[in-house]
């Protein structure tokens, strides 16, 4: 029989892929920072839309490993945690015919003390419920973790990092999240801030690597609505 790539060989083969995958997520970002700075045409929509169809792709690849590799690591934590057989463990391991011998024993024993197969309990004795053991669950689905941030507040300290992107902070409460996005995408909050009394931001993306309070949001993005305040009723309006 062939033998199987150990967890730890299949960890470092998920590793490498998923570093693959966000080199090509990153070559395919810059290519749409640049059709973002140049003149529209119908090649350039084309061109955006095929870049943005494979992206999604590679990150729907990408939660696939980021799972694959969770499992592999799982696996070889219980194999370096289960005890090795010794070949003295399976000498100790009884022969068929001292089973047998020790079955008739236990037989003739039942027998003698008036417990043996044929015996009856006594009336009213209850019965002792079997349990049923536990089971394992099954294998886990794949599936994909998103990250959801409203803030209503423009954020108070912006830095300016490599091809004029925007990066800010956010306070989450026990967490802080970085946050950086192109400049059309931040100018969403600016419009915001400068046309609207009130407005709320949506902020989505995947959990990334962490940072020393808190953790980097990956492929974020940006939606802002505006905010009606609410009306007074007529009784307030009395009052």
């Amino acid at each position: 029989m062939l033998p199987t790539p150990s967890s730890s060989t299949q960890a470092t083969q998920l590793h490498r892929h998923i570093w693959q995958c966000k080199s090509l997520l990153a070559d395919i970002h810059h290519q749409l920072d640049a059709l973002d700075s140049g003149p529209e045409s119908a090649d350039i929509t084309a061109k955006r839309t095929a870049l943005q169809t494979r992206s999604s792709q590679l990150e729907g690849r990408l939660a696939i490993l980021r799972t694959a590799l969770a499992e592999a690591l799982n696996k070889a934590q219980r194999a370096a945690a289960e005890p090795p057989v010794t070949p003295k463990t399976a000498d100790r391991l009884p022969s068929d015919s001292q089973r047998a011998s020790n079955q008739r024993a236990s037989k003739a024993k039942g027998e003698r003390t008036g417990k043996g197969a044929d015996s009856k309990q006594p009336e009213g004795t209850a019965q002792p419920e079997a349990q049923t053991p536990l089971k394992e669950p099954g294998p886990p689905v794949s599936g994909k973790l998103e990250v959801t941030i409203k803030i209503n507040q423009f954020p108070d300290e912006i830095k300016t990092v490599d091809n004029g992107w925007k990066q800010f902070l956010v306070d989450v409460g026990v967490k802080e999240v970085r946050i950086t996005v192109r400049p059309k995408v931040f100018k969403k909050i600016e419009d915001a801030q400068a046309n609207y009394p009130q407005w709320v931001a949506v902020i989505t993306g995947q959990m990334g690597s962490p940072i020393p309070k808190g953790f980097i949001l990956e492929q974020p993005n940006i939606q802002v609505f505006e905010r009606k305040p609410k009306e007074a009723t007529s009784e307030d309006s009395e009052l």
